[in-house]
């Protein structure tokens, strides 16, 4: 029988109001819907369900005898008109437990066990519909309304994107329908009320993704969307009404090289479609149509290919990346150089110096040829390491994706000597560089004179989330994802001698002088914390650092992890009785968990201490708006004052009971 319609949650909402916002945010108009996708929407009022939930994951039906009863709102992908056994996208109230989960369908490559007679059961490759649980909503901590429909449109964005920006487990990838550019959601977009039909092309994506008050965050996910979904031979007139739209719509000059960057940064590059070419070619139109100077178009994919060159310090293709068997960034790296090569024939003097050039001039261009000197070393680095046909990992291989990302053999991603292609075996870089490309990369070599150049040949950005040690090995974890800045001069020695084996390195001599300098470079950082609580298997850490040099050092958190981190918590009762400018100042801060398990630090921008809080995440998660964070929240043990001599005193405040809580 349906679930009563007069019983309340602990939050005074009435069921009546939770199936309605269910409704509302789970209806049509909300998705986009291209390609062949087709999909049906329904409303089952009571639904019985094989259903166990095991250390944060659903069990496959096969694996329980468990059952629970639902009403549930799905959304399920058609087959010439047949409806998929599974849907892909589900809401499912618990009425009675005030519960709602967010689930999705995965089709997949399993093995399933048969009776090949003789009572003898053997296994066999098949395809399933698999079901993921991608989150579960307490009822009784929404408020009212428009909390519990801000809460479910940012988790159905997540069952369609993946629930981290990392994706390391199925759970945390997003869809294929999203990455084929057949699926996405837009909860936040302002529908006509009657509006019951979903956004079926690049026109409406524009006109109803768009709107006013669309903030950075949502229109990098309207602008991800476009590239994914429009046919090549569309995206100039897509970006022409994108940027005229977003004119309309939002401020007049909009910062393009930060919004791209944006959408890159949030973006699952596997399985690799052609997502990358689509956006460069999105960008070489808006420097066309004027939209974006080719300053502004340099600046983009040269911030892009520092961030590729970082990310592939810290994770190399040897021991990371199933040891380059998922190589979408090495891909990426090379389309940014390729186009890279164009622009510097086009436009040179973005690249080079100029004898009427300011210091801010001068230093712009310095960081143009920075983010071309280190993709090109990275892609040097590379060239011939062998690979799968398709990047791909265990996770992704286990998808039944369309025949152009083939299902690879388990024994070639294990083994790279097992592998058949050699990566840009056949396409070298040098065959494409002009005499205008050698300049500017000569030129590149020639900024290692500035510390800051010299410096970033041994930069890496790492990932960890220190609030998640108390997850079980397998569970996943949604706790903040901070990414770090860190130096090793061994690493950067390594890159000295990489260059020199290029010949980019003009003799020996020259090598021991870059040395020397290397050598005395001051360079203030952190030394890696060596936590004593034991690492979690697929879960990013700085321990991954130890992998690739142990001189590593902190330099920084970077800013956007720290506004996430902390928009995490209420800081009003801390604010009242510690002094925090300096957290506010712009300035770099370090946040890094202490060798003992529990402890958490921040730093300025001077590296000196200034809290430390404790925190156990065994008594459980707080699922908000976003990340988890210890239920019990983090208590605040010690502070630093700053004295008139610039030295820093700790203070002793676990006596003022002062608690850090989860929003």
């Amino acid at each position: 029988m349906p679930m009563d319609a007069a019983a309340i949650t602990g939050a005074g909402l009435s069921l009546d109001e939770v199936r309605a916002v269910v409704a509302e945010v789970s209806a049509p108009g909300h998705f986009f819907v291209g390609g062949s996708l087709r999909l049906e929407w329904r409303h089952v009022p009571v639904e019985e369900l094989h259903w166990e939930i095991f250390h944060g994951r659903l069990l496959d039906a096969a694996q329980t005898r468990q059952r629970r009863t639902f009403e549930s709102w799905s959304i399920y992908p058609l087959d010439d008109g047949v409806r998929a056994p599974e849907p892909l996208l589900s809401l499912k109230l618990d009425g009675a437990e005030q519960r709602l989960f967010v689930t999705r369908g995965i089709y997949s490559h399993v093995w399933e066990a048969y009776d090949s007679g003789d009572n003898v059961i053997l296994s066999r490759p098949a395809r399933k519909w698999l079901r993921e649980l991608t989150a579960e909503v307490d009822l009784g901590r929404c408020p009212d309304r428009p909390a519990l429909r801000r809460e479910l449109t940012y988790r159905l964005y997540q069952a369609v994107v993946g629930v981290s920006r990392l994706p390391l487990t199925s759970v945390e990838a997003p869809l294929p329908a999203f990455s084929l550019g057949e699926l996405a959601y837009f909860g936040q977009s302002a529908l006509p009320v009657n509006d019951s039909t979903s956004m079926n092309s690049w026109m409406e994506l524009v006109g109803r993704g768009l709107h006013p008050g669309s903030g950075l965050a949502e229109t990098a996910r309207v602008l991800e969307c476009l590239l994914r979904a429009t046919p090549t031979a569309e995206l100039p007139d897509a970006a022409e009404a994108f940027a005229g739209r977003l004119q309309e719509v939002g401020p007049a000059a909009t910062d393009w090289p930060a919004l791209l960057l944006l959408v890159f940064n949030e973006a699952a590059l596997s399985p690799y479609t052609n997502f990358v070419d689509q956006a460069l070619a999105f960008v070489r139109c808006l420097e066309e149509r004027k939209w974006l100077s080719a300053a502004g178009h340099a600046d983009f994919l040269c911030r892009l290919s520092c961030l590729v060159a970082r990310h592939l310090t810290a994770f190399d293709l040897e021991k990371f990346h199933h040891r380059g068997a998922n190589y979408p960034d090495a891909l990426l790296l090379d389309a940014v150089l390729k186009a890279l090569l164009e622009l510097i024939e086009r436009s040179p003097e973005v690249f080079r110096d100029g004898e009427q050039d300011d210091d801010d001039s001068a230093a712009a261009q310095r960081r143009r040829r920075r983010g071309f000197r280190q993709g090109w070393l990275l892609r040097c680095r590379y060239q011939g390491h062998p690979v799968p046909v398709v990047p791909t990992s265990p996770g992704e291989n286990s998808r039944v994706l369309p025949a152009e990302f083939p299902h690879i053999d388990e024994v070639e991603i294990a083994d790279p000597a097992k592998r058949g292609r050699r990566l840009f075996a056949d396409e070298p870089l040098t065959e494409r560089l002009t005499e205008c490309g050698r300049a500017v990369l000569r030129q590149s070599i020639a900024d290692l004179r500035f510390p800051l150049e010299l410096r970033e040949l041994g930069t890496a950005l790492y990932l960890d989330r220190p609030l998640g040690i108390y997850k079980r090995p397998t569970e996943p974890d949604r706790t903040p994802l901070l990414s770090y800045v860190a130096f090793s001069r061994k690493v950067a020695e390594r890159r000295l001698k990489e260059l020199f084996a290029l010949n980019l390195l003009a003799s020996e001599a020259e090598l021991n002088a870059l040395r020397q300098r290397l050598t005395e470079l001051p360079v203030t950082g952190l030394p890696l914390p060596i936590s004593s609580a034991a690492p979690r298997p697929g879960v990013p850490s700085l321990r991954d650092a130890f992998q690739t040099a142990a001189d590593f050092v902190l330099l920084c958190t970077t800013g956007r992890s720290v506004r996430e981190f902390w928009q995490l918590f209420d800081l009003k009762a801390l604010r009242e009785q510690i002094q925090l400018d300096w957290l506010h100042s712009g300035k770099r801060v370090l946040i890094v968990a202490g060798t003992m398990p529990g402890i958490l630090c921040c730093h300025d921008d001077e590296l000196r201490p200034r809290l430390e809080f404790e925190f156990d995440g065994r008594h459980g998660y707080h699922q908000g708006l976003g990340d988890e964070a210890p239920a019990q929240g983090l208590l605040l043990t010690r502070t630093w004052e700053v004295t008139d001599i610039g030295d820093v005193r700790a203070v002793e405040v676990r006596q003022r009971n002062l608690w850090l809580m989860p929003r």
